[in-house]
């Protein structure tokens, strides 16, 4: 029977945890190391598939495999003498596996490559980057920054380079189409007088720019393409912001395809971008901008606004395994908040916190995820909890007496394995109310709060309200009239010649009187 499985790195050791779907329970499904040994270990990585685990220690890599989905890593593939790894990587197609190690001196290479079946070294070298190579899904095909140069390299021949785009790169990204093209995305910095860009070229004609999108404001960027591999969305980072708005400096969203349309994202709401996904039907994006309660926007394939999800305290966007629900969630600096809504419906499910949350994943099934706070981000409340998308909490589990928990990882089962979930149009879990919670006030503060707050109210009763203050004006202009009035009609006495307006004033007395009495009364 399918479970969904996670894995977890503590003091204790790594352990390989299960979630019974029927009961809801979560246990302990194996104990891979523990005892004096877990001290050893630095960190853990997992393949993508889920199928293999590399456990990093002090002085050696061990790598184990699962046989068989839902088994266990019952088999230790094999071990390499590596001290001090730091970052461990898989390829595509798990044929590689790439260690790296602290920089030492030059003769001991810290960028080590392995064939993953037989456990041989394949090539050596040095190399600062973390994760510099990557490959085409086949991997006939890896890349390589070397400097400010990008390498290419054939049949996983690491010795020499075949081909090479020899600009001043910072940084690139790769993609490919459901053919089998290779799309690169480089980004160059901007000189005095020339802005940063981002410019797209197709393997094996890297002589030819087929899109390109020019940044104003960008030391740095972060590309993500669709799955498709015919657009990408472009986060335009500087790293201080001239209007002095912002401590963490200024960021922008940018869209671009290989047809080179491009548009900038956002606008509606000024401050900085937070997230941004892809849906995975390649249906459209989502984005997350703005200063705080951040606006939420579905965007089509074209960039263009299509739906709006709200104002939200969040700070990132992660989608179930399936696609078919969508969390949006705000830890780091913020409460916690987790927002789940149905993508095919467009209606929000559920609405639930998960304080102190350094680390959140979904489960393999869809359904259930998982939150953790480790050591390394903060000091308190270590632990994991294990919630379904209803906003109800399944399992806690409290480490703070561990000393330490430097990792908490959910552990990716293949999506086959699991059924797409069935979500009703009309499912609704817990909401916590919107209705915002009032300020503190201070003891000391209160009754003079409270006594300001009536002085107010009784200047508001003893002044006058705007009807009363128009019947006021009214009167004192009648009774002006009636006073222009009488002394007209004294010049008329007194035998001077009164002029026709004057003289139809004066015609005008009894309707004066009667306005004024009329106001009198009803004041």
């Amino acid at each position: 029977m399918n479970e969904p499985k996670f894995l977890t790195h503590t003091a204790k050791g790594v352990q390989l945890w299960s979630q019974q779907v029927n009961n809801k329970s979560v246990q302990i499904k194996e104990i891979l190391i523990e005892g004096e040994e877990a001290r050893l270990i630095n960190s853990c990585f997992v393949s993508d598939d889920g199928n293999y685990l590399a456990i990093a220690l002090c002085d050696s890599v061990r790598i184990y495999r699962q046989e068989q989905p839902n088994c266990g890593f019952n088999k230790v593939l094999f071990s390499l003498n590596v001290r001090d790894a730091r970052s461990i990587q898989f390829s595509p197609k798990l044929s590689w596996v790439v260690i790296q190690t602290l920089m030492g001196s030059p003769e001991e290479k810290n960028l080590k490559i392995y064939n993953l079946s037989t456990g041989e070294l394949n090539y050596e070298t040095n190399d600062k980057r973390r994760d510099s190579i990557k490959w085409t899904n086949d991997e006939s095909l890896a890349f390589r920054m070397v400097g400010s140069e990008l390498y290419f390299y054939e049949n996983n021949d690491f010795t020499k380079p075949t081909k090479k785009i020899s600009q001043k790169i910072f940084s690139y990204s790769l993609a490919h189409n459901q053919k089998g093209c290779v799309y690169l995305a480089i980004f160059i910095k901007g000189t005095k007088g020339s802005p940063s860009s981002v410019k797209v070229y197709a393997y094996p004609h890297t002589e030819n720019i087929i899109a390109s999108q020019s940044l104003f404001k960008a030391d740095s960027v972060e590309i993500k393409w669709n799955k498709k591999g015919d657009a990408m969305l472009i986060t335009a980072i500087k790293d201080i912001d001239t209007t002095g708005k912002s401590y963490y400096g200024e960021s922008s969203l940018h869209f671009l395809d290989l047809k080179g349309n491009a548009c900038l994202i956002g606008g509606k709401k000024e401050g900085p971008v937070h997230s941004c996904e892809w849906l995975p039907n390649n249906d459209g994006f989502i984005a997350v901008y703005g200063r705080t309660p951040a606006a939420v926007t579905l965007h089509n394939n074209k960039g263009d606004p299509i739906f709006e999800f709200g104002e939200v305290p969040v700070n990132s966007i992660s989608f179930n395994p399936f696609g078919n629900l969508v969390a949006f969630t705000g830890f780091g600096n913020l409460s916690g908040d987790v927002y789940i809504w149905n993508l095919k419906t467009r209606t929000k499910i559920s609405h639930f916190q998960a304080s102190d949350t350094t680390h959140f994943c979904w489960g393999a099934d869809g359904l259930n995820l998982l939150t953790s706070t480790t050591y390394a981000r903060l000091k308190v409340a270590n632990g994991f909890k294990v919630w379904d998308f209803l906003g109800n909490l399944l399992h806690t589990e409290d480490c703070r007496d561990e000393g330490s928990v430097p990792m908490f990882k959910m552990l990716p089962i293949p999506s086959s394995t699991f059924q797409p979930p069935e979500i009703g149009a009309n499912v609704k879990g817990k909401i916590l109310s919107d209705i915002p919670v009032q300020r503190y006030i201070p003891p000391f503060l209160r009754n003079k709060q409270q006594q300001q707050e009536f002085a107010k109210r009784l200047e508001m009763k003893n002044k006058p309200d705007g009807d009363a203050l128009m019947k006021e004006k009214k009167l004192r202009n009648l009774n002006k009239k009636l006073e222009q009035i009488e002394a007209l009609k004294k010049s008329l006495s007194d035998g001077k010649q009164l002029e026709k307006n004057q003289l139809e004033k004066i015609e005008k007395e009894n309707e004066i009187i009667s306005e004024i009495n009329a106001l009198k009364l009803n004041a």
